[in-house]
């Protein structure tokens, strides 16, 4: 038998699918690979390598149908001959690719030892003779190359095998993290487990080539941030980034000047606890000794924010957003962009208030008029529609059209992070001018110190009391996804 089989897999536009069998590869009987999970279309691998090299045998059988997302293509090629012609397929099949490979590597060292000496070639036949090719054979050129090589991102043997961590508040944002997931390890009854004292849940897995842990909070706020980032590293304990990912509230200029609209991707380049200070009869005075602040990141996250905020890498990161979140809203439709449903992106002045712009409509509404007058609770959970709020008030801005609109950009900067929702446009500018930061959250303040941390979330309002959920969904998609064009620029050391 012939060792000149070749198996590889060659990255293609993501694509999602339903899996509903499982494959276990031989070698003369012994199993070299699996079982994993795969697509019915497996059959026709199998097919493939049995024509190619009947020695390969790949067994399929049906499983619980679960959805998975494709981002390679296999092919199988002998000789001249091609079998199987860019198959859309899982990037765990890059583990047979490899299983494949190493044996025939075996078999070549191995030689002819012991084997009977083959017969002669016979004699070619007749060009009337010769036999038609198949509809898959492409015919054979001098300078044909090889098939690309790749390194199979296996399942990690244990805990100590994961380096990045993804930590989220809200069902919202994991949901959106989790919809970017390329594959789920702890199926089938495996698990990683837990150290003993650690209460977090967690789900792992890979999104591209990266192993993920994704660790769920149980509560919003800093010391539940705090919380879960310490146990985090009891289990995981050579987590070397953790991403913070979900949605926040914006400032309505970037430190560069830039205009923020909403679905952009905030990147945190330091915390800062706003909540923490005294409060006087005058006003509230926050803490800001160097005793009393966050220290900066760590020199290889520092390093790794310089390389993002290049003009180069910059543009790559949101060229790579904007295909992951326009894959994405269109497989699920909860992921749409809101303004086609007519929630427009809305800036209202500072100061203008969120409440029943009709005097006779609430007496306790027709009362505000400053900044530290009440409104009715009825106007805190309403609408902008509902409330008659004008557009008058809007903030005029050069307003993104068309695809750009859909295109989320990156800005990087100082985040602003406390216990308390910010819905104050006016207290939201005071913070900004005198901060000079980009966004408000609740999160970052608790991991900061605890794990080297980036913040990545996307502005889903403007930190004022127009605020609401319209954008909400959007914006974790953004997130989620300008998460996974950032997660593709860290090098791993494990």
């Amino acid at each position: 038998m012939s060792n000149d089989l070749k198996v590889w897999i060659e990255p293609k536009r993501h694509s999602v699918e339903g899996h509903t069998a499982q494959c276990t590869l031989s070698f003369n009987g012994c199993i070299i690979w699996g079982p994993r999970h795969c697509h019915d279309n497996t059959i026709r691998l199998r097919d493939a390598l049995a024509a190619a090299d009947p020695r390969f045998q790949l067994t399929v059988v049906s499983k619980r149908k679960t959805i998975e997302g494709h981002t390679y293509a296999i092919s199988v090629m002998a000789g001249d001959r091609l079998y199987l012609d860019r198959m859309s397929t899982h990037g765990h099949m890059l583990g047979l690719c490899n299983a494949i490979n190493d044996c025939l590597a075996a078999e070549r060292k191995r030689g002819p030892r012991g084997a009977p000496n083959p017969a002669p070639a016979p004699a070619p036949p007749p060009p009337s003779q010769a036999p038609r090719p198949s509809p898959l054979q492409h015919p054979p050129t001098p300078n044909q190359p090889e098939p690309p090589q790749s390194k199979a991102p296996t399942r990690p043997n244990s805990r100590q095998n994961f380096e990045i961590a993804i930590i989220c508040a809200l069902k919202v944002e994991h949901d959106a993290v989790e919809a970017f997931l390329d594959e789920e390890f702890e199926t089938n009854d495996f698990s990683y487990g837990k150290a003993p004292g650690d209460h977090n849940a967690y789900t792992t897995g890979r999104i591209g080539q990266k192993p993920i842990v994704l660790a769920y909070m149980p509560n919003m706020g800093k010391v539940s941030s705090a919380m879960v980032a310490t146990q985090l590293y009891m289990s995981f304990t050579q987590i070397k980034v953790v991403f913070l990912v979900g949605v926040c509230g914006a400032a309505p200029t970037d430190s560069r000047g830039r205009e923020t609209f909403l679905g952009d991707i905030m990147i945190s380049t330091a915390v800062i606890q706003v909540d923490f200070g005294r409060q006087y009869s005058d006003g509230f005075v926050r803490k800001d000794t160097l005793e009393d602040t966050f220290g900066r990141a760590n020199p290889e996250i520092r390093s790794f924010l310089q390389k993002l905020e290049g003009k180069r890498t910059t543009k790559k990161l949101e060229d790579k957003t904007f295909d992951y979140v326009t894959e994405l809203c269109e497989r699920d439709v909860e992921y749409a962009y809101p303004a086609d449903a007519g929630d427009d992106d809305n800036l209202y002045y500072a100061d203008y208030r969120h409440k029943h712009q009709n005097s006779y409509s609430c007496s306790i509404c027709a009362k505000c008029s400053s900044p530290n007058d009440p409104v009715c609770e009825v106007a805190r959970e309403s609408s902008c529609t509902d409330l008659g709020c004008s557009t008058t008030q809007l903030v005029q801005r050069k307003i993104r059209e068309g695809t750009a609109a859909r295109h989320p950009i990156f800005h990087f900067g100082r985040f602003a992070s406390g216990d308390s929702v910010m819905k104050s446009g006016v207290h939201r500018d005071k913070i900004v001018v005198k901060e000079k930061v980009i966004a408000f959250e609740m999160e970052g303040a608790g991991s900061w110190d605890c794990i080297a941390t980036v913040i990545v979330k996307g502005a889903c309002d403007y930190a004022d009391s127009h605020k609401n959920k319209a954008w909400q969904r959007y914006a974790a998609a953004t997130a989620a996804a300008g998460m996974k064009a950032v997660m593709e620029e860290w090098r791993s050391c494990i």
